[in-house]
């Protein structure tokens, strides 16, 4: 039918499954287009269909099949087009290329004299459909180009009676080796024109006209076919549309047309690769349109403005959606009268530039394939770049179940921002139409829909180059009117859900191995330590009273927890605390010593300080751990810093931690202080324990040292569903990092943790005992983070082989004595033939037991070659203090 377009839904944007191309052969006049950005098309260079053609697929943007707009019946005028996601001079190469298996098949027959700039050549095609049967088609093709950025393929018919000698042994082959002795043949007069089309894709279009031809082939055997011409062996009998009528079977011209467009569609399987144009539009939006883009239109800045405002409804009145805590996905839902609003916010493994791209290109085959399959034949349009300016309309039908389907035309743009924290950031707002200060969409029908409206707004924030925290916050009326209520909150409720999808779609898209995200996330945090961020009033005050809270010193054998502090400061810190106050620190017995504690992890010494208010009743614990890691002082804090990092959090989830979140304050963001809560699992028969943290990070006076505060927050937490009973604790503490000397060519720093915690409620003090060492642990496994065992290991033997080598060494009396000692005994076992040989389990490694002046006991000796010198030897064997040394026997138990 005329205007009939063909859509390829249904079928997954999968980059990963795409067919290329095989590099080819130099084409007529071909010269490479700029295959990473727009084109400009020169539609005189075409004919006036081609360049309808053409016209149409550009108009219709990034959308998979074929438009159709052929006419006729037993004469088709054909009029296809597409767009493959390949240069021309492959895809023409294609067509070219004999092929033997397949759908479609192709055998070039004869191959004339070659002209500068022009391919000619008489080939045999054949389209096979369902049953093994196929169309064929015996064509003249000339492969022209009348300017650089087009090729013109011209179709002609052509008959056996054409056809060389060689040529029509060829074909005689083919024929003869089908079992089908009639044979449908389209006849084709036409073009195929091939343009440079966008970001390195080819707009193919066909235009011609199309006859059938039955044949029916018989071949003599006796007859060879060398004598093709002479003897006519094969005989074709012709039932054309235009004459004998009555021998033509209906529906010839049909299956004929189809074959064509089953080329079509072939060629353009071949060449699909939807993703690879995908991020070819996005990166150059990246790199090349967002540099240059025209400064905002005062209405721009205003309508962003407008939806800005959108950040505290989301921290006022946004509820979480149960069972999202597991996602890392921070997920809102809640309605006001008609309308419904949904917000989320997710950390992407993406640049904010890069996420930015991905949300507000929506001409994209894969957004255009999601709305295929959300919402069928629906309209959808857009127009970029309206009037000059960044502003983008939008136009698109929404299927709502059991009501009406929707309308909505929203106005989009957005903007860079610098924050009050000194980062980057993005904003993308959208608003409905009504409110641009153009006209647009007046031509299109909006018959069949009710006119919904939606506004929102998006937040980009850069947290590290390739990572960034997306917020986004909608609301939507879908404008319903004397309609049952429980339709209209199931339409509401599909809506809101389907907008918070996208959330885990960005996530799982673009997710990357999650130490390597980490890493990135403490580099960029690293960076912005270096630049330095002056604490605020109420951060410095933080500070001073967890350093008179932990300072210490010794009195009469007993260490006391404040020095210098005056009694209204001590009655502060009580009251920092929690409720219990005063006699939580000073209340009780005399205060304890700290006192040495058994610590789970090697190389980390732990010490822990009990304060019990009354016998029988709470137990206050102070902990401190102290360790050496292989890192900076920056990198330590960073890490510490980072609460909900990845591997935090899958540490947190193996322990059975109901919930561990970061609580963001919108629009209120610092870059040296978070909020974090953490609800604790605890032995039964307590209660879980909740958390809710202040982290505040400080560089210190000098270059090499940094800390992070960990102090109460009286913030109430929304888990989005009922957790139990829960009890609030309270922890403060601090983390020092320290930079100290190079240890063997590897930068370390000392890290001191010192943190106090009220569990909440009445908690033995064994447990109390139990639970010090397991918060104390973080130090730990910030340590094993940066562990860096081969490479201290192997810098320690260099050092070691160096002094061998290069330094005099001074020995004691009772030295040389034992070396002396050493060497005799050597030459003995070396020169002694009374021994036995050992069958060695490395066939490498030489061994005997040797019976030194003739002992009853044994003496093994081992020989082998090493790749190292004699110092690098010698300091192996000496060096047994070392880390692979200790690890293994940790392993075994000694």
């Amino acid at each position: 039918m005329e205007g009939e377009v063909e859509a390829d839904a249904g079928v997954v944007n999968d980059t990963g499954k795409t067919n290329y191309a095989s590099e080819p052969p130099s084409g007529p006049n071909h010269t490479p287009s700029a295959i990473h950005s727009p084109v400009d098309i020169d539609y005189t260079a075409l004919g006036p269909k081609q360049g309808k053609l053409v016209k149409l697929l550009d108009d219709r943007g990034a959308f998979e099949g074929l438009i159709d707009n052929y006419t006729g019946v037993d004469v088709k005028v054909m009029e296809l087009a597409g767009v493959f996601h390949d240069e021309r001079d492959k895809i023409i190469d294609f067509l070219l290329t004999d092929c033997e298996q397949s759908n479609f098949r192709r055998k070039t027959l004869q191959e004339h004299h070659k002209k500068e700039g022009v391919i000619h050549r008489l080939v045999y095609w054949q389209h096979y459909g369902s049953g093994n049967k196929f169309v064929e088609f015996l064509l003249d093709v000339k492969v022209v180009s009348p300017d650089k950025s087009t090729n013109i393929m011209e179709l002609a018919p052509l008959d056996e009676d054409d056809l060389s000698d060689e040529a029509a042994e060829m074909l005689v082959e083919m024929l003869g080796s089908k079992k089908t002795k009639t044979v449908k043949r389209g006849v084709i007069k036409g073009k195929l024109s091939f343009t440079d089309f966008e970001f390195g894709q080819t707009a193919v279009t066909m235009v011609g006209t199309l006859k059938a031809e039955e044949r029916v082939t018989e071949l003599k055997p006796e007859v060879d076919v060398r004598t093709f011409k002479s003897f006519k062996s094969v005989r074709s009998t012709r039932s054309s549309v235009e004459g004998s009528p009555g021998r033509t079977k209906k529906g010839d011209v049909k299956a004929a047309y189809a074959a064509v467009k089953g080329i079509m569609e072939e060629v353009r399987k071949k060449f699909r690769q939807p993703g690879v144009i995908d991020e070819r539009r996005k990166r150059y939006f990246v790199e090349e349109a967002m540099p240059r883009a025209p400064s905002l239109a005062i209405e721009e800045e205003a309508m962003l403005e407008s939806v800005g405002s959108l950040e505290n409804e989301l921290h006022t009145k946004g509820k979480r959606v149960k069972g999202t805590l597991k996602e890392g996905i921070d997920k809102f839902l809640w309605k006001e009268e008609d309308n419904v609003w949904a917000a989320f916010g997710v950390t992407v493994d993406k640049s904010a530039k890069g996420v930015l791209a991905e949300e507000f290109l929506f001409d994209t085959f894969a957004s255009s394939e999601k709305h295929f399959k959300n919402n069928g034949n629906l309209p959808r349009v857009i127009r970029k770049d309206v009037d000059g300016t960044r502003s983008m309309h939008y136009h698109i039908g929404v299927k709502v179940p059991a009501a009406t389907n929707r309308l909505f035309e929203n106005w989009f743009v957005w903007k860079e921002v610098k924050l009050d924290n000194g980062q980057t950031a993005y904003m993308l707002g959208f608003v409905p139409l009504g409110e641009y200060y153009g006209a647009s969409f007046t031509n299109l029908s909006k018959d069949g829909f009710v006119i919904g409206v939606t506004r929102g707004i998006y937040f980009f924030n850069e947290i590290a180059p390739n990572v960034c925290r997306v917020t986004r916050i909608q609301t939507v009326d879908l404008k319903f009117s004397g309609i049952h209520k429980t339709v209209m909150d199931n339409a509401i409720d599909y809506l809101a859900k389907n907008a918070l999808v996208e959330a885990n779609r960005l996530q799982k898209k673009f997710r990357r191995n999650g130490k390597e995200v980490d890493a990135e996330v403490r580099g960029a945090l690293v960076e912005r330590m270096r630049e330095g961020s002056e604490l605020e009033e109420d951060q410095k005050k933080v500070f001073g009273e967890l350093e008179e809270l932990f300072g210490e010193e010794e009195e009469g054998g007993k260490t006391k927890i404040l020095k210098k502090t005056s009694w209204k400061k001590l009655k502060k810190l009580a009251t920092l605390k929690g409720p219990m106050g005063f006699n939580k620190i000073f209340g009780g017995e005399d205060e304890e010593g700290w006192r040495p504690l058994k610590s789970p992890h090697e190389g980390v010494k732990m010490e822990i300080k009990n304060k019990q208010q009354e016998k029988g009743k709470k137990t206050l614990g102070f902990g401190r751990a102290e360790c050496v890691a292989d890192c900076s002082a920056e990198e330590a804090a960073a890490w510490f810093f980072e609460y909900c990092s990845r591997e935090r959090m899958a540490l947190s989830r193996e322990e059975g931690n109901p919930a561990r979140l970061e609580i963001k304050k919108w629009g209120k963001e610092r870059t040296n202080e978070k909020l974090f809560a953490i609800i604790k699992k605890l032995p039964y028969p307590l209660h879980k324990r909740e958390f809710v943290m202040r982290y505040v990070l400080q560089k210190g006076g000098q270059d090499d040292t940094m800390s992070v505060a960990i102090v109460p927050a009286k913030e109430q937490v929304d888990y989005g569903e009922n957790l139990g009973k829960l009890v609030r604790a309270t922890t403060s503490g601090i983390l020092t990092a320290k930079n100290i000397d190079y240890h063997n060519g590897v930068l370390q720093c000392k890290l001191t943790l010192t943190q106090y915690m009220d569990t909440g409620g009445h908690i033995p003090v064994k447990v109390v005992d139990r639970t010090i060492p397991r918060v104390l642990s973080t130090i730990a496994v910030l340590r094993d983070s940066f562990k860096r065992d081969e490479e201290v290991d192997k810098a320690a033997l260099a050092s070691l082989a160096n002094i061998i080598k290069n330094k005099p060494q001074d020995y004691s009396e009772e030295e040389k004595l034992a070396i002396r000692k050493g060497k005799e005994f050597y030459e003995k076992c070396k020169e002694d033939e009374n021994f036995d040989d050992l069958k060695s389990p490395d066939e490498r490694v030489m061994m005997k037991l040797v019976h030194v002046d003739g002992a009853s006991s044994g003496t093994g000796v081992a020989s082998t070659v090493v790749d190292a010198s004699v110092e690098e030897c010698a300091a192996y064997e000496f060096y047994l203090d070392s880390r692979e040394n200790r690890k293994i026997l940790k392993e075994r138990g000694i």
